[in-house]
């Protein structure tokens, strides 16, 4: 092949475009002798709803890729096509624009669900995917490269690139909670987004948090989110209501007193209170979300209500946020990138990991220690 036919193509939301997607981009320039990537902002992806804008979403492309190098931004999606964007229509028109089947640069996570996009076929009759391992996705990576190729007769090649682990609603998320956004946007990125008032779409849940808990559970609130969302997209949950669970899950951390109850006008079984004082918050929380959030979900309003003890026959959702909660990254614990990566290959073991220290908890208290080791993470 001739430097001339190394073109790919590099589609999404972008929505926002973040350092992953520039890194990305330019690891695979590199690593497959590439003359030029295009990024290709979605239009109107028809499997979500952009947060901003497609003009918005355009102009961040070009601030985020104006420094990479053999990188372009492509308007086609956003001015051509036809809403719904799709992929197949978009790799149509290049191949036939360049006379020659680009490249089509995937992350591992999005692999899976390819065979779901409309006319897989015809995304393999006019591209070969070039895809990246993202963890915690990589584990079914194999199998669904198998799949693809299998039904589709499509050519995959495997990059040595890692797609960091950052989602755009990760950032969107975190954005809403104030916190600094320099690890993951452009420096110039971030001052669009600042300028026009950008993701915040969870600002008003953040600022109820924050008058609910302290600096360092507001953090956690949004850390755990994060890898509810991440947990939801791996096991097939609703990730907006794994957000909205994980959002929650520790609004009553300071109402735990019968007079706190009260003043909040919450009507508390009196036996929540018999329960421990540090897990009384997650019933009490199922609570105070359904009367101050208008939360109306019984699935949601449950994973609140069991993040701290689990119970038998849990829910997917419930299951997701019990974990997330365990595995939160801000949880400065030696293992914790360990059940961080067990979570993902196996939300089960995860579960069992977090049973096995609640019973060791309950055997420090029986001894009367004032104080667990830290391993034992005791704090829900």
């Amino acid at each position: 092949m001739s430097t001339f036919q190394k073109t790919a193509l590099f589609g999404g939301a972008f929505d926002p475009v973040h350092k992953g997607h520039t890194a990305l981009a330019a690891s695979v320039a590199e690593e497959f002798n590439l003359s030029e990537v295009v990024a290709v902002p979605a239009g109107g992806p028809p499997w979500k709803t952009a947060s901003a804008s497609a003009q918005d979403r355009l102009a961040m492309c070009r601030l985020a890729f104006q420094s990479v190098p053999h990188v372009t931004v492509s308007d086609f999606e956003i001015v051509s096509q036809q809403k719904p964007s799709y992929t197949y229509k978009t790799l149509e028109h290049f191949h036939t624009l360049l006379g020659y089947p680009p490249f089509f640069i995937v992350g591992a996570d999005a692999v899976p669900g390819i065979l779901d996009w409309k006319e897989p076929e015809q995304i393999a009759a006019h591209s070969t995917l070039i895809v990246a391992g993202r963890m915690p996705y990589d584990h079914a990576l194999e199998g669904a490269i198998g799949e693809y190729r299998d039904k589709t007769g499509g050519k995959v090649l495997l990059s040595r690139a890692k797609a960091p682990d950052i989602s755009s609603t990760e950032i969107r998320i975190l954005h809403s909670f104030g916190e600094d956004l320099s690890a993951y946007l452009d420096p110039a990125v971030i001052e669009y987004v600042e300028t026009r008032g950008l993701y915040m779409q969870y600002a008003a849940v953040a600022r109820a948090i924050k008058n609910l808990v302290d600096g360092e559970r507001y953090r956690h609130t949004a850390s755990v989110a994060t890898v509810a969302y991440k947990l939801a997209g791996r096991y097939g949950a609703d990730p907006a209501r794994a957000v909205r669970a994980a959002l929650y899950h520790d609004c009553a951390k300071r109402i735990t007193a019968e007079e706190a109850a009260q003043k909040f006008g919450l009507d508390v079984p009196r036996e929540i209170f018999a329960l421990h004082p540090k897990i009384r918050h997650a019933p009490i929380g199922a609570l105070y979300a359904q009367k101050y959030f208008n939360e109306t979900d019984a699935d949601v309003l449950n994973a609140i209500r069991w993040h701290t003890t689990g119970r038998p026959d849990m829910s997917l959702l419930e299951k997701i946020i019990f974990v997330a909660d365990y595995i939160d990254p801000l949880r400065a614990y030696d293992d914790t990138p360990l059940m961080y990566e067990t979570a993902f290959r196996d939300l089960e073991k995860a579960m069992q990991c977090k049973y096995a220290e609640i019973e060791e908890q309950k055997k420090v208290e029986k001894c009367g220690r004032r104080r667990p080791s830290p391993e034992l993470r005791i704090e829900n």
